[in-house]
């Protein structure tokens, strides 16, 4: 695993166990920065609560319009952080794909039945790392029941459009207020707006169920070696037994002809 990434997840773990004790009080409502933007930065390490905290209830969605800059695109998680906390757990996630719920022991964590899935439209993250240098991002946080979705849509320095969205998947859901904190890590950014709206229908995300596979199985193949090899048998002895009937038939049939001759004769 990359340093710089534990690095990463070093910093994050240390400035979550600090508490939240400077933290204003938390935002309800929409938001406009202006055109000038709200702007914020840590260009050595992480710093998630930059812009405080967007309270988001059961059902509510918050869209987020922001630039964002690297001051590092040797590791494509570094730009913009994001996390959503009961303010004792966190679930956090990066622009590169990468997420996790901590601090160490806290309870969202300890329940190995919490999980996350993650979908991207990019794959080659040094290519990725050097388009976010310099992006246009629009990321959408949605609470619904027991998920809390991450949707963004960024446009790099290329141009190109990159999309990506995290799932986090609670075997109970959070109740209560919960908060979203968006930030940065080794980079830059300029929120120009937070506005709130309703969740509407999302999908379900559920995990795979786990296959665990018999002694007789081949792993590759997910199949019995033992019924493979019966099968082709199978198949071989059916041909054996169809060839020597034919050769029979015809035996037959030429020797009723042979004999018919020789009585003629």
């Amino acid at each position: 695993m990359n340093k710089k990434f534990l690095a990463t997840v070093s910093a994050t773990v240390m400035a979550l166990s600090m508490g939240m004790t400077a933290m204003a009080d938390p935002i309800t409502s929409d938001m406009d920065y202006g055109t000038a933007g709200q702007a914020g930065e840590n260009t050595t390490g992480w710093a998630s609560n930059i812009n405080g905290q967007f309270a988001i209830e059961d059902g509510q969605s918050i869209t987020f319009t922001f630039d964002s800059k690297s001051a590092d695109t040797s590791n494509a998680v570094f730009g913009w952080v994001a996390e959503i906390t009961d303010n004792t757990s966190y679930f956090t996630i990066t622009q590169g794909g990468t997420a996790w719920f901590a601090p160490d022991g806290c309870d969202w964590q300890k329940n190995t039945n919490n999980t996350f899935a993650v979908e991207k439209n990019w794959e080659d993250a040094a290519v990725y790392g050097t388009a976010m240098a310099d992006a246009k991002v629009e990321l959408v946080v949605t609470r619904a029941e027991n998920q809390v979705v991450f949707d963004s849509k960024a446009t790099g320095a290329d141009g190109q459009e990159y999309t990506q969205t995290i799932t986090g998947v609670f075997e109970t859901a959070p109740t209560g207020t919960l908060y979203i904190q968006l930030g940065v890590d080794h980079g830059s950014m300029v929120l120009y707006s937070a506005k709130y709206g309703e969740a509407g229908e999302v999908e379900e995300v559920t995990t795979p169920e786990k296959v665990t596979l018999k002694p007789n199985l081949d792993p590759n193949k997910g199949l019995s070696t033992t019924t493979d090899n019966t099968e082709d048998t199978s198949n071989s002895t059916t041909i054996i037994i169809v060839v020597v009937a034919v050769v029979l038939v015809i035996a037959i049939v030429v020797g009723v002809v042979v004999a018919t001759k020789k009585k003629k004769n």
